[in-house]
């Protein structure tokens, strides 16, 4: 069985779990879920498209979200194409925002140049 993280805390206290072992918990659960529930991924596809992170948002919240997100699909194949679309789109539109943010710096750096 996989670890999930514990880290040791004082004998008084509930243990500290890591992130990547509550992230395995939620797995876990989801897939204990999705399992009594055959229709659940019809309910799931929206909240995980609802709940990605706003482009703005942190590398680390991309990558950590994108990393679950396909980490899905492992116990919920069905959503593959739903799943990988979304992936794509947030792709697509942070690039778009990087372009047109860049073309915002080359212009306003030109203009700066002809004054």
């Amino acid at each position: 069985m996989l670890s999930i993280g514990y880290r040791s805390s004082a004998p008084d206290q509930e243990p500290i779990i890591s992130r990547e072992g509550r992230h395995e918990r939620v797995h876990q659960a989801l897939k204990y879920i999705l399992d009594l529930i055959p229709t659940g991924p019809t309910s799931l596809f929206p909240l995980l498209a609802e709940e990605f992170p706003h482009k703005r948002e942190s590398l680390n919240a991309h990558i950590t979200y994108t990393k679950n997100i396909l980490r899905v699909l492992e116990y919920a194949p069905v959503l593959r194409a739903q799943v990988l679309n979304i992936v794509v789109d947030k792709i697509i539109q942070i690039d778009v925002g990087i372009r047109c943010f860049s073309l915002v710096i080359i212009r306003l750096t030109s203009r700066e140049q002809i004054r």
